[in-house]
């Protein structure tokens, strides 16, 4: 399973959906299916250090492999030398047996003889290469060990040096946390950590926010003690700073533009008490019927969706109190959670439509999981240049570290488990 959606993504699927497919056609026990899940979601994500590995036992370029042949060696090493399962023998056995489903004996041959060379010296290819070294060569280093794109990985080390750019290629490197928003309108903080202790689950506190639980990343979240019962949703720690940031109070007028998946969109009503009005906007039809199922489940009533593209809002929706513009973006501060989308990034903008929808005295708060200047920083210069209205205004709930002069806030994604984030507001003026 863990090969067939390794080769799906090399072939262009996204991650999910090439998980989705192979567990349907494997059929696999609970606790198979996650290894396997974690196995190929690994491979992925590591995929450069494995060529490392990989590259010097094969007689032609990794590149020019077959590519199930590829995708099987990928896994194999990391299964041999980056999981807690190092069972060499049955590991190189059931990845052969797989090489051999192609039905071309040679594949598998080949499979068996590097794999075999891999677990044999297994201690010492746990470790760097002698030929990679950070000090000397911290881009290769990024770019093969931590296994980074090497023009991201150039565009960090320019814009905020080598240590810098390391943290954050292994904080895209590491698991993500699976972190839930206590929803306060419908459990308190005592009562949910209660529950989660009864039913043996090792939840911790958030470090960002105070409605934020991390739990074990392995869990089912729908089979968690008020799911059901709206008590929760599943939202990463660093985004549930961004909806406090507009300031928002029971009875405003919200729109939350690029509202799928919905965690945004039910923080602010949370964040109201349920009381006014967020209209949630998404050009994906299908995608809000996600988010009107966790409003359903939250029980909240003051959020409705509007399937439309954001930039021809402005012609069909009152201004708003507040606007929230999660804006489209490479998602580079979220490369863990998305471990395919480091090999395929790709920008865009909709801030003006969101600038004129903000009525004036109303907030703009725009965001995005990305760390990259020109997404950013460079945005609100835009912005400036062309909307001299919308002004910095710091007179917010700040995360940590927020330059309040300029009302932004950068969150650098976290080997603690949370992703990255940018977020800036500004208020509307005569």
């Amino acid at each position: 399973m863990a090969v067939a959606a390794v080769a799906a993504v090399e072939a262009g699927a996204f991650t999910d959906a090439a998980l989705r497919d192979a567990l349907a056609d494997a059929e696999l026990e609970s606790g198979a299916a996650a290894r396997a899940t974690a196995l190929a979601t690994l491979a992925v994500r590591l995929r450069q250090r494995c060529d490392l590995v990989l590259q010097p036992r094969c007689s032609r370029p990794v590149e020019e492999l077959d590519p199930w042949l590829r995708a099987t060696l990928r896994v194999g090493a990391v299964e041999l030398l980056w999981t807690d399962r190092h069972h060499t023998p049955s590991a190189v056995h059931g990845l052969v047996e797989v090489a051999k489903q192609t039905g071309r004996r040679e594949l598998a041959g080949f499979a068996n003889a590097v794999l075999r060379r891999i677990a044999e010296q297994a201690e010492r290819l746990r470790q760097p290469p002698d030929t990679l070294s950070f000090e000397t060569d911290p881009a290769g280093w990024l770019t093969g060990w931590e296994s980074h794109p090497r023009w991201l990985v150039e565009r960090w080390l320019a814009a905020v040096g080598a240590d810098a750019a390391l943290e954050r290629c292994r904080a895209g490197n590491r698991e993500p946390s699976l972190a839930v928003r206590r929803n306060p309108l419908r459990v308190g903080p005592e009562a949910f950590d209660a529950a989660l202790s009864a039913a043996g689950v090792a939840a911790r506190r958030g470090a960002l926010v105070p409605e934020a639980w991390v739990l074990p990343s392995s869990r089912d979240v729908t089979q968690l003690p008020g799911f059901a019962e709206g008590w929760f949703t599943v939202q990463d720690e660093a985004a549930m700073c961004i909806a406090p940031v507009t300031g928002v109070q029971p009875g405003c007028r919200v729109i939350d533009l690029c509202a799928a998946p919905g965690g945004k969109a039910t923080h602010l009503a949370e964040l109201m008490g349920d009381r006014g009005e967020v209209i949630a906007c998404d050009r994906n039809a299908g995608r809000l019927s996600r988010v009107e199922e966790t409003v359903r489940r939250l029980g909240l009533s003051c959020v409705r969706t509007r399937a439309a593209d954001a930039r021809a809002l402005p012609k069909v929706l009152l201004q708003a109190d507040a606007v929230l513009l999660d804006a489209p973006c490479t998602g580079t501060g979220t490369l863990a959670r998305r471990a395919d989308l480091r090999w395929r990034l790709h920008p865009d903008r909709l801030i003006e439509a969101a600038a004129a929808l903000t009525r004036l005295g109303g907030v703009l708060v725009y965001a995005t999981c990305s760390l990259e200047p020109e997404e950013n920083e460079a945005q609100m210069s835009w912005l400036a240049e062309r909307r001299p209205d919308l002004v910095p205004d710091a007179d917010a709930q700040w995360p940590a570290g927020a330059d309040r002069e300029q009302a932004w806030a950068r969150i650098e994604p976290s080997e603690a488990g949370w992703d990255g984030m940018f977020v800036a507001r500004r208020r509307r003026v005569p």
